[in-house]
């Protein structure tokens, strides 16, 4: 089982990602000779808040995904009763280490945004991290995510 082991840096749990094309998408662009993106690298948030992860905006759209397959009411406390709106695509997510990694090929993810100033691109949901083991060491300001 691949381990990362690291600080806690000011965005709190960040660990390397790959983004992709899900499966179905990439045979349909093969099928028709276009070319498949190449999955694109980024820092995922550890949220074990989150039931559902998300996907920076920009990185979607490089990856030429412009139809959600839905659209979910997102309830957050800064929203109260008021959902939000948010649209749902399929992607696919590697979790990465210098020992190994882990495909998840189509994965339901939600359309996020980050700020330019933020390092994190991706926010890893329950849906990952309940296949996977993460111990948090606040006072050692460390933590261990291993997939």
């Amino acid at each position: 089982m691949p381990v990362v082991n690291r600080e806690i840096g000011g965005e709190g749990v960040l660990v390397d990602v790959l983004v992709g094309v899900a499966p179905p998408r990439q045979r349909a662009l093969e099928r028709v000779g276009f070319p498949v993106p190449t999955p694109i690298g980024a820092y995922a948030v550890v949220d074990t808040g989150a039931s559902i992860s998300g996907v920076d905006r920009r990185i979607l759209e490089a990856l030429e995904l412009r139809g959600e397959v839905n659209v979910l009411d997102i309830h957050t406390p800064s929203t109260e009763d008021v959902p939000y709106r948010c649209a749902v695509y399929v992607v696919s997510l590697t979790l990465v280490s210098v020992g190994g990694s882990r495909l998840f090929p189509e994965l339901y993810v939600l359309a996020t945004s980050f700020t330019e100033d933020e390092q994190a691109r991706v926010i890893l949901g329950r849906e990952v991290l309940g296949q996977c083991r993460f111990f948090y060491d606040g006072p050692g300001k460390a933590f261990e995510f291993a997939f």
